[in-house]
């Protein structure tokens, strides 16, 4: 299944997910909530409800972790949602939902013998994933440099028309907010969905690398909460609680190139730009080192994980596994 964004990505701050925004609240709705130790196969069960709904002609929202691959963090369809509950901080099961453990397919006597081992794993993988994000810490601040400066390039005056423009455009439907990420930095690489956020109406944002579009954005994205209209704020690369793009169901403002949509720029003092081209070069040299840290950690830390599964892996209990699964398709039916 091809996921539409990202519920969870590796930034300067951590791991960032909002996994919560995506539970339906529609009367009736149904939730999944799946636990379990690395190796339960939580992921593989949101691929299989997927291609279920999928198969019975339903629409499938897949929204990704950052992990790599087909990783998968939640699969929701209309007032149905199956969400990954292992994650800190990640969604709990209300009294409605149903929660489902997974380590209740483990054979744990089988572990016994290999939990020195599984420990010293679990171990390394948070030390690699603790330095991946230290890395992107860093990047980011060369990047928080660089917008700094073009803060101070920007024409003010366009700035302020341009938020106004931005928040009279833009409208929704009534509904809530959710947040989720177009980008992550994955053990591959920054991986991309932007072109799922085009629309019937798309602004696209012409801005230089390093140029914040946070408070072009964040005007717009209060006026509509303030009407009480449904909208996607789609997060920065390296910071969950800054604006990178901004959609609702029928319009986009998007700060990346798109195919056919319609442009707007904004002017900047090349006098200002002449005399920071030295730091303007640093910073991008170091955010591109930085990064490349980074996910040099974070692939380390995939082998690891990969091999802690595997060792969780060899003790499931297939019959008891498959109960756990039918249970849930039932539940989400």
């Amino acid at each position: 299944m091809t996921a539409m964004d990202f519920a969870g990505a590796n930034t300067g701050r951590g791991y960032e997910q909002f996994l919560r925004e995506l539970r339906p609240r529609q009367a009736g709705a149904r939730v999944c909530v799946l636990r379990g130790a690395p190796g339960t196969a939580r992921r593989q069960l949101l691929q299989r409800l997927a291609r279920e709904w999928q198969r019975q002609g339903r629409a499938v929202c897949c929204h990704a972790g950052a992990e790599g691959g087909d990783s998968l963090l939640a699969v929701v369809s209309g007032d149905r949602a199956a969400l990954d509950g292992a994650l800190p901080l990640g969604p709990e099961a209300g009294p409605e939902d149903l929660a489902i453990d997974l380590s209740a397919a483990l054979d744990l006597s089988a572990l016994r013998g290999q939990r020195a081992q599984a420990e010293a794993l679990q171990r390394r993988v948070q030390s690699l994933r603790s330095r991946a994000w230290r890395c992107l810490q860093v990047a980011h601040t060369a990047w928080s440099d660089t917008a700094a400066i073009y803060a101070e390039a920007a024409d003010q005056g366009a700035v302020m028309n341009l938020r106004l423009e931005l928040s009279r455009w833009i409208q929704g439907e009534s509904g809530r907010r959710r947040r989720v990420f177009a980008r992550a930095v994955t053990p591959d690489g920054v991986v991309s969905h932007t072109e799922g956020l085009a629309r019937p109406h798309t602004l696209c944002l012409e801005l230089p690398w390093g140029f914040d579009p946070d408070p072009l954005l964040y005007p717009a994205a209060a006026a509509l909460q303030l009407r009480g209209e449904g909208h996607t704020a789609v997060m920065q690369l390296l910071d969950g609680g800054r604006l990178e793009h901004l959609c609702t169901d029928t319009h986009a403002v998007v700060t990346e190139p798109l195919p056919g949509c319609e442009k707007r720029t904004l002017p900047l003092d090349e006098a200002v730009l002449r005399r920071e081209q030295s730091a303007l070069a640093f910073n991008r040299a170091a955010y591109d080192l930085w990064l490349r840290q980074g996910v040099e950690a974070l692939s380390a830390a995939r082998d690891c994980a990969l091999r802690l599964e595997r060792l969780v892996e060899d003790a499931a209990l297939p019959d008891k596994r498959e109960e756990l699964a039918q249970a849930a398709l039932r539940f989400l039916a």
